[in-house]
């Protein structure tokens, strides 16, 4: 897997922070799309996942062994989704230390309960924040 480099800021534990000005460029770059929050949802776990190294397509049936994902691809994933689910004008809570509790409890989820489970914790920019 080839490394990431990133230039947003950092955390004190070398981990890269999702900041205001990585929001509101990315809702330039992307606009919010007319698609439904569980499409979102569907596409930016896809995206993440193949971030990491597992490439799909995913059925809603496929198992994800959080167990078997290292801990640093498990952070870059969470962060993918948070980021990609940003993007398209959705407000979802951070991801990467979950997907890290997950992966050292050994957590197998399916990719749609994975999906569904993000699609609930969504929300649209401007409500709820």
């Amino acid at each position: 897997m080839a490394s990431k480099k990133s230039s947003s800021k950092s955390n004190g534990g070398n981990q890269p922070v999702h900041t205001e000005a990585t929001a509101t460029l990315l809702a330039f770059s992307n606009p919010p799309t007319s698609a439904t929050p569980g499409q979102i949802a569907r596409d930016c776990v896809t995206s993440g996942l193949n971030a990491i190294g597992i490439h799909g397509p995913f059925s809603d049936s496929d198992k994800i062994d959080f167990g078997a994902i290292d801990r640093q691809s498990c952070i870059d994933f969470g962060d993918s989704v948070v980021i990609c689910i940003d993007g398209k004008g959705f407000i979802v809570p951070s991801l990467s230390g979950t997907f890290v509790i997950l992966h050292e409890k050994g957590t197998v989820i399916t990719f749609g309960n994975l999906v569904a489970a993000i699609t609930k914790m969504m929300t649209p920019k401007g409500e709820g924040a």
